[in-house]
């Protein structure tokens, strides 16, 4: 009987810690996942970017100043796009990276936790 409680006591802190990183890694891959989509958008902006650039040197000096004109707004707000996709990877990155000095420092706090229960449970 004192070896069922002894084993219960000792899998309450692993279940515990299991769910623990189950959960956390559900949120880590969904900052993962935000992380890959805005990569993926700034890739997309920058060809964009690069094509409308092109589209000009091609089209030269044959342009209407309407069409220059528009092309300048277009090429202007696609360079707002990505400041504002750069400022959010930038705040995405740092999240993940206080996310992740915080989970070192819990899994720390973790594995002294069931250090002491294993010497307790002795």
């Amino acid at each position: 009987m004192n070896g069922i409680a002894q084993a219960i006591l000792a899998a309450t802190p692993l279940a515990g810690l299991v769910l623990y990183f189950a959960l956390s890694g559900q949120q880590e891959v969904k900052v993962e996942q935000k992380r890959y989509d805005v990569g993926h958008e700034i890739q997309q902006k920058e060809f964009d970017l690069e094509f409308q650039e092109m589209r000009q040197a091609i089209a030269g000096s044959s342009s209407s100043e309407e069409d220059l004109a528009r092309w300048e707004e277009k090429s202007h707000q696609i360079e707002q796009d990505l400041a504002s996709l750069r400022e959010d990877k930038a705040d995405i990155d740092s999240t993940y990276d206080v996310s992740f000095q915080q989970k070192e420092v819990e899994l720390k706090q973790l594995r002294a936790a069931l250090e002491m229960d294993k010497e307790a449970a002795r």
